[in-house]
């Protein structure tokens, strides 16, 4: 079968990207697959996919809501490699609904990352807590609907488009549930795949200082001030927080730190890749996620129960699909800074015992979330 994949980066920036170049190489084994982003470059990042169009933000952003030269380039590359399935991921942002017109025949699938189809405000409402009405109850995003026209044009663009896709794939049953509530009836719950790390104890650092982690973007919604008040509540001996990734909400988050005196405690790494990354994972006590926005998966809590380490996080969004609270993982409350505090404190005692048995747990859960058990139901769709 020949596959295309298309998304809007065509470099590692999120979990989508994760996702999107995992399953590239997933699908290489018995597919013909082409990778196609946009040509959007950010601060020098390489991009890795195999061909690129043009990227949208022009004419007063009005090209994001149909991209008409990515639309004929695109063309172009279908007519070249003739695929039987376009399977699309975040397009949205710098491609736009145009690489949705394709020719008939072609099978369209779409991972579904995020709610743009479904809300303007990534659900989350004005009070910066996630929200769950219908885009049709919902006041708030049509009260930011009012402020850009542009903003209009392109999610109508998107929704009207996004009808000729054949089947869209949501990984948490949340998300699933919150498409339905929107009256898309083609969805399909089929979870991320979660790669198994070969030789573990490889990245084992016995001599590693002990800390918690946070890794990902470094955006408000994330709430990782959330975790950095937790600590400023804590007397914790010889216990770090490591937050790794970059984002327009770091100055704000380093000056809270500061506002704290914690910058012997909490330090911001940057964005880490490859081994670092792995290496960083594999020897914290636990992984953070205090997201005020609803995960749709969550794709760092499979990172870090590959690695055998739990992760305490908001019980928002799809996390609970894989996080079985206080068997293999914690799930906090939102905005109960208490409850991270306690938690944390919790695991960073009595020699990390338990975040140790909540890992071993999270480690055999991951066995559920196969790669052959994905790609089984991913060919059914592809085939249907």
């Amino acid at each position: 079968m020949k596959i295309i994949l298309v998304n809007d980066y065509g470099y590692q920036l999120g979990g989508a990207e994760t996702h999107f170049f995992a399953l590239a190489e997933l699908l290489k084994i018995k597919h013909q697959v082409l990778t196609v982003t946009s040509d959007y470059q950010h601060e020098g990042k390489i991009i890795i996919s195999d061909r690129q169009v043009s990227s949208s933000g022009n004419f007063f952003n009005i090209d994001s809501s149909f991209n008409i030269k990515n639309y004929f380039q695109f063309r172009k590359i279908i007519n070249e490699f003739k695929p039987d399935v376009i399977h699309y991921h975040n397009i949205f942002y710098q491609l736009s609904p145009s690489v949705i017109c394709v020719p008939n025949g072609i099978r369209r699938i779409m991972t579904l990352h995020d709610y743009y189809l479904i809300c303007n405000g990534q659900k989350i409402n004005k009070s910066n807590k996630s929200c769950s009405l219908s885009f049709a109850k919902c006041k708030c995003c049509k009260i930011e609907q009012k402020q850009q026209i542009t903003s209009i044009l392109k999610n109508y663009s998107a929704r009207y488009f996004a009808k000729d896709i054949d089947f869209f794939i949501a990984p948490s049953a949340y998300l699933n549930e919150q498409f339905i509530i929107n009256n898309y009836s083609n969805t399909y719950h089929l979870p991320h795949f979660i790669s198994i790390v070969p030789n573990v104890e490889n990245y084992i650092d016995h001599n590693s200082e002990k800390y918690f982690l946070y890794i990902g973007r470094l955006v408000k919604q994330k709430g990782i001030d959330l975790i950095i008040k937790a600590f400023h509540g804590l007397s914790l001996e010889n216990i770090k927080l490591f937050i790794a990734g970059d984002g327009n909400d770091r100055d704000r988050l380093a000056n809270l730190v500061k506002e704290y005196n914690l910058e012997n405690k909490i330090f911001f790494l940057g964005r880490v890749e490859g081994v670092k990354k792995q290496k960083l994972i594999a020897n914290c006590i636990a992984n953070l996620l205090p997201s005020r926005w609803p995960e749709v998966a969550g794709l760092t809590i499979y990172e870090a129960a590959s690695f055998g380490r739990p992760t305490i996080a908001s019980n928002v969004g799809g996390v609970k699909d894989f996080i079985k609270n206080d068997n293999n993982g914690i799930l906090i409350s939102e905005e109960d800074e208490n409850g991270w505090g306690n938690s944390i404190r919790g695991l960073a005692e009595c020699n990390q015992l338990k975040a140790n048995i909540l890992g071993k747990e999270a480690l055999n859960t991951t066995y559920d979330y196969s790669a052959d058990n994905y790609l089984k139901d991913l060919n059914m769709l592809y085939a249907d």
